[in-house]
Formats: C-alpha cells, structure tokens, sequence
C-alpha cells in the first residue's frame, strides 16, 4: 500500500474534455480526487496517440485519527472503465485491470493525515509497476485518436480504528466523470 504525503486537491475542469465532480464534497473524515495524468505526471485530458493515459484515485484521510476501510475499498463494478464516445452510444472499451483486491483482508488502515492512492496506467509501463490495489494488468492497447469517458461513483465504509464494525459508517463521494482526447500527433 502507498501512502502520499502531500495533501492535494484536484480542479475540476468543465467543459468537453475534463473532469467533473458531479456532487458537494462529503462530510467526515476521507476526501477522494481523481486525475487523469500524461506519461510526465502532469494532469491532462488531451493525450497524442501513442502515449499513455495514466489514472489516480486517492483517498485521504484528513482526521487526527488512523481510518479503517472495509474491503474492498470502493465498488469495482465501474471503477475506471473507458468508453469510446465516438458514437452516439458509448461502447465499453474495458478496464485497465484484470484484477483489484484480489487478496481478502478485512480491511485496509489509512493513518492520520495520510492517503491511499491508486494508480495505473491504460497500458501496462515499467515506469508504473502494479501496486495496490490492482494485482493484474488487462491486456490493453495505446487508445487510437478518438474522444473517451469514464465516470464512476466510489463509495467507501469505514470507522475509526479501535471501534467495532457497528460504527462503521459509509462515505458516498461524489461522482466522478471525466472526458479525455486522444489527438494526433
């Protein structure tokens, strides 16, 4: 598990190609972002054909006190699934994954201050090694030039370390939809 230091916020851009929060920001103790990053490491929603797209869901806890998260973390159902928007219907273009929280734990600890963070990139790259909570790679390909979505709602139990399971509570953060371009070089 990887823990980031720096607490950061992501902007959400409007308008075609971006990222947008679609709901308020959820009270308690974990904040979520989502970006979209090029093979620099730099926030982006227009990538050349031939790069990667790499994507980062962090939870933070921002409490004084150690958080304890139910496995699996968030519902795996849509998480970071790409669709092609090129057709008025949008056409499943899969995950970068094969597999995330494949290994039963009851749950996951994020410490004061400190966050999980999940990162993968739509082609599998040595510059970003599988780390939790993916344990598979899909076997996907460089996206051609096209326009792509994908669009999630995590949702995540959890209590404060020390507490029984009946005091868990679940955070519904807010949904997540971002549009990304793939250009021509």
């Amino acid at each position: 598990m990887k823990y980031l230091f720096a607490f950061f916020f992501v902007a959400f851009a409007s308008g075609l190609a971006g990222c947008q929060q679609t709901d308020s920001a959820p009270k308690g103790p974990l904040t979520a972002s989502f970006q979209l990053l090029n093979e620099q490491g730099q926030d982006a929603t227009v990538f050349p054909q031939g790069q990667n797209v790499i994507f980062r869901f962090e939870i933070v806890n921002t409490s004084d006190q150690d958080v304890f998260v139910k496995n699996p973390v968030f519902d795996t159902r849509d998480f970071l699934e790409v669709f092609s928007t090129a057709e008025k219907q949008q056409v499943s273009l899969g995950k970068p994954y094969s597999g995330i929280f494949c290994y039963y734990v009851g749950g996951y600890v994020i410490p004061a201050h400190k966050a999980i963070t999940c990162t993968i990139p739509w082609v599998d790259a040595t510059a970003y090694p599988l780390s939790f909570p993916f344990c598979g790679h899909a076997p996907t390909t460089y996206l051609p030039i096209g326009h792509y979505r994908t669009a999630f709602s995590p949702a995540v139990t959890w209590n404060f370390s020390g507490q029984g399971p009946t005091a868990a509570t679940t955070t519904n953060f807010p949904a997540v939809a971002c549009e990304f371009e793939v250009t021509g070089r």
